[in-house]
């Protein structure tokens, strides 16, 4: 029965994103120039990782995530700030890893990944209403091992390097 579940699950993600099957380390994205126009004139952004509870237990740390994502960042020209600095940043921007991992056995399983750029927005109905909203998103859904998940993280990051440098091309 819990099979079932968790292959329910994993079809329903991949219906919700709309992906073929099979899944290896399917793409999902929401990277338009409408959502990349979102990305022009940052003066720099954060970084979170989100990771289930189990993580540790497979490999997965939030801190070898972070030492891997903010060079990758800065590498690209991007200004990583802490989560302190951001708060006095006009638009609260940042960047949010969240991993999901589903059924392990001997350190292969399911992970859904998705880096989505948070940041203030308004409603147009009323740009008195301010809340943080994803403007641009990416994501995969895979099987393998931390490895294969430090890969994907990886891949998605150079693809959100790929549209921030799009709009914010280096002088």
């Amino acid at each position: 029965m819990k099979t079932y579940k968790q292959t329910v699950l994993i079809i329903g993600l991949i219906m919700l994103f709309n992906l073929p099957l099979p899944v290896f380390a399917t793409p999902a994205t929401r990277d338009f120039q409408g959502n990349r126009a979102s990305l022009e004139g940052l003066q720099g952004i954060a970084v979170s990782v989100v990771l289930p509870k189990r993580a540790e237990q497979i490999g997965l740390f939030e801190r070898h995530m972070m030492a891997e994502i903010e060079p990758q960042l800065r590498l690209a020209g991007i200004k990583v700030m802490t989560k302190e600095e951001v708060l006095n940043v006009k638009g609260t921007p940042f960047i949010e890893v969240s991993i999901t991992t589903f059924k392990e056995s001997q350190g292969i399983f399911s992970y859904f990944i998705s880096i989505g750029f948070i940041q203030d927005v308004s409603l147009g109905r009323d740009p008195l209403i301010r809340l943080q909203g994803i403007t641009w998103i990416h994501g995969a859904l895979g099987y393998g091992d931390k490895t294969n998940v430090r890969h994907s993280i990886k891949d998605l990051m150079n693809k959100f390097i790929d549209a921030y440098l799009s709009v914010n091309p280096k002088s």
